[in-house]
């Protein structure tokens, strides 16, 4: 018998009925995730890898997020393919490690996957191995490879200081300030270290000069002047061994020199001897100690005593010069420094090249600065004489940072930054102006150009009580200095002062440089602060610019 057709309304139940049962049989298979891994399981790692998980879901549904754990300690979460974690291996010690992912869709089905590591590296060869090729590396330009080795370097000995130098300059080099600083602050510097620290000063002034604001450079600044605290005491432990007392004494009188603490320097200095027994390198240096304690009438007794006893010599005359430049003749300044610099004498050449500039001579100021850097490219006093000479902004910029990350303390590369912000129109230029005068004389209370630029800074506000103590200091010290008469007597008439008192200020003032400082009127208080640092250049010099050869034999020693 023939099997009769069904009717069309129960072909169409069936029909559905056979849809609805296949559909069902397919729902197990909904939502289920796999996960694999770019790693082999037990693969050797070492330094820093990435761990890639490869995540698919059979029905397309998005996946939400992945976890990656370290044992049972979640270690990060990724959102987005390709799903990784980069694990630096140097963070734990060597031998096996598991990881276990997990992967959730938006359905909140999960999977979970396991791979395991071992970590491997070459810790057993010893620091010293990973520090030379380290070195090695960086010498031969593989930056990353330097960077690898350095690191292990420093996991196995934190106070390997070959490793920490290379891998911060390595950070450097890739702008990446913080963490070059991060590595030296870590190391175990010792007591006498002066290398790493001197790198460190230099980091954290270059993290100031990129922080942007003057608050966030000060405040790096006044890390860098700590460690170059104890970059001076380090000096003094290297200095203190050996050597007879003369040299010793000398050498202590150096590190407080460098540190600003005058007293303490001419105290040493004066230990050497007296005016007719003691090596004139001592008698140099304090006679320089002397001029930046401000004790004017101690250095000139001091040069005449040696002039009597026939003792003066070649540094002695650029010191001579030097005082010259600073009581405004500079004629004669320039007529007793002549001989000197046709010696090449670098302190000669610093204060020469000052010299130029105060008479517009610009570009013999530059030869001097040309010829002072090829003798001692390393001195900070070089640097700040290069950031008034060069023309192009940029430039002097990066000297001025250059004699800075050389020597945080200098007071004169502040104060040359305050005088440039207050020739700005930038609404917090006081502010930054001030606070960067304030750090100067912080560093050196006796600081004629931070004390008047910073006077002129407070007569600008209006502020002439705050400016008097200030500007009566710099006269008192610097009594001829025409750009200091005219200052008091733009804070007289701020005050009210008698007449008679601006007019006798200004009358010295012109009879003392009759070509600069010719003004029948007081001047507007900002137009005082750019003829200042126009007229002002303030000569920097150390015992290593007097000396400089004495200097490089020491540092190749």
């Amino acid at each position: 018998m023939s099997a009769r057709p069904l009717p069309a309304r129960l072909a169409g139940c069936l029909i559905a009925l056979l849809l609805l049962g296949s559909f069902g049989a397919a729902s197990p298979a909904q939502g289920q995730l796999s996960i694999r891994f770019d790693l082999q399981d037990n693969a050797k790692v070492s330094d820093t890898v990435t761990l890639t998980a490869r995540v698919r879901s059979e029905d397309d549904t998005g996946i939400e997020k992945v976890e990656f754990y370290l044992g049972d300690q979640l270690v990060a979460t990724d959102t987005s393919t390709p799903y990784t974690y980069e694990w630096d291996t140097l963070q734990v010690a060597e031998g096996s490690y598991t990881f276990t992912v997990r992967a959730y869709d938006a359905k909140n089905n999960a999977a979970s996957a396991k791979l395991t590591l071992v970590v491997d590296n070459e810790l057993s060869r010893g620091a010293d191995f990973h520090a030379d090729a380290a070195l090695a590396a960086l010498k031969e330009g593989k930056t990353a490879d330097a960077v690898r080795f350095a690191r292990r370097a420093l996991k196995i000995a934190p106070s390997n200081l070959r490793a920490a130098r290379a891998l911060a300059g390595i950070y450097r080099q890739q702008r990446e300030l913080g963490r070059a600083i991060e590595v030296l602050e870590r190391a175990e510097i010792p007591p006498d270290d002066v290398e790493t620290r001197a790198d460190l000063v230099a980091l954290y002034i270059n993290a100031g000069e990129n922080a942007g604001s003057t608050e966030a450079f000060l405040d790096q600044a006044s890390k860098a002047v700590e460690v170059y605290a104890k970059l001076q005491e380090a000096r003094k432990l290297r200095q203190s061994s050996g050597g007879d007392a003369v040299s010793a004494a000398i050498a202590r009188g150096d590190a407080y020199f460098a540190a600003r603490n005058w007293d303490a320097a001419i105290r040493e200095y004066q230990r050497a001897g007296s005016a007719e027994t003691a090596p004139m390198e001592a008698l140099n240096r304090l006679l320089l100690a002397y001029i930046n304690a401000g004790r004017r009438r101690d250095a000139e007794t001091l040069l005449r005593v040696l002039t009597n006893f026939k003792r003066a010599d070649d540094v002695t005359t650029v010191i001579r010069g030097l005082m010259l430049y600073n009581t405004q003749e500079f004629a004669k300044a320039q007529q007793t420094l002549k001989p000197m610099v046709e010696k090449r004498m670098l302190s000669a050449l610093i204060v020469s090249g000052y010299l130029h500039l105060v008479l517009k001579q610009s570009r013999q100021a530059q030869m001097m600065a040309e010829q002072a850097q090829q003798i001692a490219p390393d001195l900070p006093e070089v640097h700040l004489l290069r950031a008034y000479v060069l023309t192009d902004s940029i430039d002097s910029r990066r000297a001025l940072l250059r004699a800075q990350e050389l020597d945080p303390l200098l007071p004169e590369a502040y104060a040359m930054r305050a005088y440039q912000i207050l020739l700005t129109s930038g609404s917090r230029r006081f502010a930054s102006a001030d606070a960067l005068f304030e750090f100067a004389l912080k560093r050196d209370p006796q600081n004629v150009y931070a004390m008047l630029g910073y006077a002129a800074s407070l007569m600008a506000q209006r502020r002439p009580n705050e400016a008097e103590p200030l500007v009566n200091r710099v006269v008192e010290m610097q009594k001829e200095a025409p750009d200091a008469l005219v200052a008091q007597a733009l804070n007289f008439s701020l005050l009210d002062k008698p007449g008679f008192m601006i007019t006798n200020n200004l009358n010295a003032a012109m009879k003392a440089d009759d070509e600069r400082w010719n003004d029948v009127f007081v001047p507007k208080p900002l137009d005082l602060v750019q003829r200042i640092y126009r007229y002002r250049y303030a000569p920097s010099l150390t015992p290593a610019s007097l000396y400089p050869a004495q200097r490089q034999a020491s540092a190749g020693r």
